[in-house]
């Protein structure tokens, strides 16, 4: 699953860009500096929920939550 904020923008009357994703901290769009997240997971509802915090979060909090590579595929 992946969440970028390339696609679902929306404009404001004075012309500027906001994301779809709402900051819960402050009811109003993000200014996350994300450009975008991909995450594997079992279930794609959770990797859905994965991609929206890391990028509420943003890259320096999200970071230690996530190892530095990823495990390796079972086959």
């Amino acid at each position: 699953m992946t969440s970028g904020t390339n696609r679902r923008r929306w404009l404001r009357a004075d012309g500027t860009e906001v994301h779809h994703l709402i900051d819960p901290s402050t009811g109003l769009p993000t200014d996350a500096p994300v450009a975008q997240v991909s995450v594997v997971a079992p279930q794609a509802w959770l990797a859905e929920a994965l991609t929206k915090a890391v990028v509420l979060a943003g890259p320096e909090d999200a970071a230690p939550c996530w190892p530095a590579t990823a495990p390796p595929r079972s086959r």
